[in-house]
């Protein structure tokens, strides 16, 4: 358990200053106290799951980063990003799942322009 403490505590660290937020900024928006988010990045306490899970939608990182996921850096949403995923979510799922194949077409089309490049290229 300590080291999934220290783990969290070092990702929460990295996601607030790559934020540029201070501990003070962080227990303000996520809803905390400045004391328990010092623990929390020391490693020394956990948060409950409802103010970890603001911590992370605060900070535009993945729960799963702070659990020590294999992305590195998190996944850091800028707000344009973050505003334009709350709408989607807010579609109706037939809605939803034209603009997630809407995406697939432009998906497809950057690896097919990619792939061309690396034949003509050769």
């Amino acid at each position: 358990m300590a080291d999934l403490m220290e783990i969290i505590g070092k990702r929460l660290k990295l996601a607030r200053e790559n934020r540029g937020m201070s501990l003070r900024e962080l227990a303000e928006a996520a809803g905390g106290y400045v004391p328990n988010m010092s623990s929390y990045e020391k490693g020394r306490r956990l948060p409950s799951l409802e103010l970890f899970i603001r911590m992370a939608c605060t900070l535009g990182v993945s729960v799963d980063f702070l659990l020590g996921g294999d992305n590195e850096e998190g996944v850091l949403l800028d707000e344009e990003l973050r505003e334009s995923l709350k709408k989607i979510l807010s579609l109706a799922p037939r809605d939803r799942k034209m603009v997630l194949e809407i995406i697939d077409v432009f998906d497809r089309r950057k690896y097919h322009q990619s792939m061309a490049e690396a034949t003509s290229s050769s």
